[in-house]
């Protein structure tokens, strides 16, 4: 995986995210952290890694959740409770 990734470089990191965040057994730590390792040796750029990592990867949970998927595929900034099923913190305290 190493390979592919030293020679493809970003493409492989696009195809190894979206594979990631599709559930297919990668795990990130290559994903990311071996560009990473060429982002220190100068053949890719750090930044460009980390924002098309997090950009695919929160956009393919987002299509999932969008088409039904799985419940955990939901987006971090729309969680789906939406409080009503959490106890009022405008009640009063009961003492013992």
């Amino acid at each position: 995986m190493q390979q592919f990734l030293h020679h493809w470089g970003y493409l492989a990191l696009v195809l190894l995210t979206v594979a990631e965040a599709a559930c297919i057994p990668i795990p990130s730590e290559v994903t990311v952290g071996y560009p990473g390792f060429l982002a220190s040796t100068g053949r890719l750029n750090l930044v460009v890694i980390i924002v098309l990592a997090a950009l695919l990867f929160l956009r393919w949970r987002h299509m999932r959740a969008e088409r039904g998927g799985h419940a955990s595929a939901s987006t971090p900034w729309r969680p789906e409770s939406t409080g009503a099923d959490l106890p009022s913190a405008t009640g009063s305290v009961e003492a013992r």
